[in-house]
């Protein structure tokens, strides 16, 4: 069941703020690990095949570059995917109250191919909706963005937990897509600082969904299930 009566608050990123300067460290922490990790598996293929596209063969040189390319995109977008599910899985960890610790961020090897699978869906219908006139797009990104913390708190497959966002979020819709919009500027503000100040920013994206997760879904709190249970 959900809460039938909830509505989307931006109060929520108020208390994500509060929850993450009441965490800083293990925030910050997690944070490094992510975009160390990012920009290590961005480019681990490019290094491997430095020496064949500096080959006299420029033909073998150009096919591996295009191989580099391919094995950029797989391996960044599993490593994202397992890093994104780690992130929430902390999130929703600190908002039950339990002890939480950086290293949950690389406890959700589980959710990869789960991810994944939401992130193609949604990218997609996401591309699409923007080739017309942008707003079906927003409105995409805006109505699904529950679905990873469903994943990360459940088993709930990728297209049930897009679906099952969707549904409770289409009665709030145009307050969701305006409120996913705001959480991603804040989360994103960081980037003015030389990227800096992205390390305290971000987690206010992970924080803030995961409290819009539990408004609408209470009864995963009332308990405290374990993630992924």
């Amino acid at each position: 069941m959900t809460n039938g009566s909830a509505r989307i608050r931006f109060e929520a990123i108020g208390e994500a703020w509060q929850l993450f300067t009441s965490n800083a460290g293990t925030w910050i922490g997690a944070m490094l690990a992510y975009f160390v990790l990012i920009l290590i598996s961005a480019f681990i293929p490019y290094i491997a095949v430095v020496p064949m596209v500096l080959a006299p063969d420029s033909s073998a040189g150009f096919v591996m570059f295009l191989v580099a390319i391919g094995g950029t995109v797989v391996i960044s977008l599993v490593v994202q995917s397992l890093l994104m599910g780690g992130m929430f899985r902390l999130a929703l960890k600190q908002i039950r109250g339990l002890p939480t610790s950086a290293g949950d961020v690389f406890q959700s090897f589980d959710l990869v191919p789960r991810f994944i699978v939401a992130s193609l869906i949604i990218g997609i219908l996401a591309a699409i909706g923007y080739l017309f006139c942008v707003i079906p797009g927003l409105i995409v990104v805006g109505t699904t963005f529950l679905a990873y913390p469903l994943m990360a708190d459940t088993e709930i497959s990728p297209l049930d937990a897009i679906a099952r966002s969707f549904e409770v979020l289409k009665r709030d819709m145009l307050m969701a897509v305006l409120f996913f919009l705001v959480l991603a500027i804040v989360a994103n503000l960081g980037m003015i600082l030389c990227y800096v100040g992205v390390i305290v920013t971000m987690p206010l994206l992970f924080l803030g969904t995961s409290l819009v997760y539990r408004d609408f879904f209470p009864e995963r709190f009332a308990s405290e299930p374990p993630p992924g249970s």
